[in-house]
């Protein structure tokens, strides 16, 4: 296993306090809100619920090393489909605002340049409890502290200059 590192919140940081509703975990005063599941029952109605963690919005920049992952991605899906006559694959990547040379290579036009939406988040419970990720979309997660610092530098900063998390060893076997 390689020595990879990622970042743990410290615990009384990510601590919830049980039966008392107006007690907010500490994670929320560095601008993080709980996630939310929906739940639909038989009848069609919807029930929200706590999804045991919490997600901070942020902008991935351009240059990041998640950026530069999607990019590849972004190419090879598209070089993949440009040819196909109904390519959803294609016309999404293509109405999203991306362009592409006569290489397939992608331009880095104003809406690549812009940076990349995703959540900066950790879950309460499970294997993985206290260790921040990146969330792209809810298809693909990044753990690794060399990733983080790349992609969201000043907000991991924020939290490590508070105190509130720290470095450990990666351990995703």
């Amino acid at each position: 296993m390689s020595k990879e590192y990622c970042y743990k919140f410290k615990f009384n940081v990510i601590k919830v306090k049980e039966n008392n509703a107006y007690a907010k975990p500490l994670i929320e005063k560095y601008g993080f809100s709980p996630m939310q599941e929906v739940y639909t029952n038989e009848a069609g109605e919807e029930t929200y619920c706590w999804a045991e963690g919490w997600a901070k919005n942020i902008k991935i920049d351009s240059n990041s090393l998640v950026a530069k992952w999607v990019k590849k991605n972004i190419e090879d899906i598209y070089a993949k489909e440009k040819e196909k006559e109904n390519s959803k694959w294609r016309d999404s990547i293509l109405e999203e605002g991306y362009e592409f040379d006569e290489e397939g290579k992608l331009i880095e036009n104003e809406k690549y340049l812009s940076g990349l939406e995703a959540q900066l988040c950790v879950m309460a419970t499970g294997d993985l409890r206290g260790v921040l990720f990146i969330n792209m979309g809810g298809a693909v997660e990044f753990y690794d502290a060399k990733t983080l610092i790349s992609s969201a530098f000043e907000d991991v900063m924020q939290l490590e200059r508070a105190d509130a998390i720290y470095k450990k060893r990666l351990n995703l076997d």
